[in-house]
């Protein structure tokens, strides 16, 4: 018997059963998740690779979608719907969108925006580019990155 679940009073079964993947989904929906701030406030973030299912940013390999900002990444950037992007969940990171949006929407396409959050973002000032992940790696290279950010679907 572990003395921390006794402590707890009964909850012995709670522990080693895994967590549902309904409620796995619902905790990243209501979680944060974790922030990647680069080495200086305002520095600008270099993608140096892009293969299906994952990326390269400042040198750290990421293999869950993403977001790109200026200063910081936001990795394990989860969507409500899976290929269909709404403006919730550009949620966490509205008010920090540059004058460009460079969605990356997978090796094949597969994710897509609402128009509605396109619409949104036009009246906030924001120009939405929705293309493939490899493409949306290119142009992000080529764009000024004080101006522009990426939101990449790394898959399909």
């Amino acid at each position: 018997m572990d003395p921390f679940r006794d402590r707890l009073g009964g909850v012995n079964g709670a522990w080693s059963k895994p967590r549902s993947p309904l409620y796995q989904r619902r905790a990243r929906w209501s979680s944060p998740g974790s922030v990647v701030f680069l080495h200086t406030i305002g520095s600008v973030a270099r993608i140096s690779e892009y293969e299906f299912g994952h990326v390269v940013v400042e040198g750290e390999r990421h293999s869950r979608d993403l977001i790109v900002l200026l200063g910081r990444v936001v990795p394990d950037w989860w969507r409500r719907d899976g290929h269909l992007l709404v403006l919730d969940d550009l949620d966490e990171v509205l008010d920090e969108l540059p004058a460009r949006l460079i969605v990356g929407c997978g090796a094949h396409g597969r994710l897509r925006p609402h128009p509605s959050v396109i619409e949104a973002l036009a009246e906030r000032g924001v120009e939405v580019e929705a293309v493939p992940t490899d493409e949306a790696v290119r142009r992000y290279g080529r764009y000024d990155p004080a101006r522009t950010a990426a939101a990449l679907h790394l898959t399909c």
